[in-house]
Order: C-alpha cells, then sequence, then structure tokens
C-alpha cells in the first residue's frame, strides 16, 4: 500500500481541531453573545483545517498491491473522500451564520451518508488531526436539520459576523423583527440531541480505529 502524495499537518493543526470541537459544543450552550463568537472562531479554524484534509485527500492516489483489497474497495474509499471534499467545498462556500439552523436539503449528499462517510474515515485514519477535523465536521451536520424549509432560521435575526459597528438601536430593531425566533427554538433542541449523539458516534468510530489491527483496516478500507 502506497500513497501517491501524503497529507502532512503540524502538531498546531491537532491543537486547532480540539478547540474547534470544543467551540462548537460548549459556545451553542453558553447563551448571550457567545456562541457566535466562538463560533466565527471555531468554524474558521474548521475551514482551514478541512480545506488542508480536503487539498491532501484530493491530491492523493491510492494504489494498492496484496490479493486481499477489492478494487471495490478502493473506489468506495475515494467516493466517501470525494464526499467530504464535497461538504468542504459546500461550507466554504455557503458559509454558516452563528446558532443558525439549515435545512438539510441543502447539503451536497444525504446527511447520513456524509455522517457515515467520516465515521469511517474516522475509523480508518490513525492522524490526530485528520481525526479532529472530521470530528468537527460531523458535528456541524446537527445544524441541518429536516423540514427547515429554505430559509435559515435564525436565533437573533442579525447577521452577527457583521455587527461591529451596527447602531444598537437598529440592532434591537432587527431582533425584535426576526421573524423565525420562535421555529429556531422549536429546532434547538433537535439539534442539541444530535449534537450528542454524534460526539458519541465520532468517539466510538476513533475508539473502534485504535482497536482494529493494521491488516483488517486495508481489507476495509484499502489503505
Amino acid at each position: 500500500m502506497t500513497f501517491a502524495k501524503k497529507s502532512t499537518f503540524g502538531p498546531r493543526w491537532i491543537a486547532i481541531g480540539l478547540v474547534t470541537i470544543g467551540a462548537l459544543f460548549v459556545g451553542w450552550r453558553a447563551g448571550g453573545p457567545w456562541p457566535a463568537i466562538s463560533f466565527v472562531v471555531a468554524t474558521t479554524v474548521f475551514y482551514t483545517a478541512l480545506g488542508k484534509y480536503v487539498d491532501g485527500r484530493r491530491r492523493t492516489s491510492i494504489t494498492a498491491s496484496g490479493k486481499d483489497i477489492s478494487p471495490s474497495v478502493l473506489e468506495q474509499t475515494a467516493a466517501r473522500r470525494n464526499m467530504i471534499a464535497n461538504f468542504g467545498a459546500f461550507i466554504e462556500e455557503h458559509p454558516l451564520q452563528p446558532t443558525d439552523i439549515y435545512d438539510q436539503g441543502t447539503l451536497p449528499h444525504p446527511k447520513d451518508v456524509l455522517l457515515d462517510a467520516m465515521l469511517l474515515e474516522l475509523t480508518r485514519t490513525n492522524d490526530a488531526t485528520e481525526q479532529s477535523t472530521l470530528q468537527a465536521g460531523a458535528m456541524l451536520l446537527a445544524r441541518f436539520q429536516p423540514g427547515v424549509g429554505p430559509t435559515p432560521l435564525s436565533q437573533l435575526g442579525v447577521d452577527l459576523t457583521k455587527m461591529d459597528g451596527l447602531d444598537p438601536t437598529v440592532l434591537v430593531k432587527m431582533i425584535a423583527a426576526n421573524s423565525t425566533a420562535a421555529a429556531w427554538e422549536k429546532f434547538k433542541s433537535a439539534v442539541d440531541a444530535e449534537e450528542l449523539s454524534i460526539l458519541a458516534k465520532t468517539r466510538a468510530a476513533i475508539d473502534l480505529g485504535k482497536m482494529m489491527p493494521a491488516e483488517k483496516k486495508l481489507q476495509i478500507f484499502g489503505t
């Protein structure tokens, strides 16, 4: 098994990935302005880290030797990486608003398929940076829920990334005019519950990968 080109990361990206997960998970529950502040930092970090993962994986060509590795296994691995790459490109092209909730139909692939792809990659890789990046990406999927509709649901109805210098009076009026606040409250409990579920699944996938022998990973993932 060889990689034509291997993606590399510095130690700082390991810490960055962990900070991303913590900011997304803790900031969401902090209330007040903290979800917005933590989200801006976390998503910026996540975009960069996922971009490195996507670029590295897109440049990676898998070649394998050994009769035990089926060509279909390599095709499935490549398909998973392409889906994750598409998700990364989608997030970069459609930056998420802090605390907003989106319709899962806007994702480039079905949410459950994307989550399965990330969980399998979490099991496959032993790279701590890839794991933290994939885990952060999986957590973002909780923000996409069924039945939201074409208009994202906003807690405040304000672009929180552009609040700097905004007149307080104008801000109060914008918040009062928010027509999606009630729906946001309705969906928030589903987001919170799914975040916990996804976090548990990602941890289980990483633990499984630690226990799985390298030979078995080669047969299952082709890498």
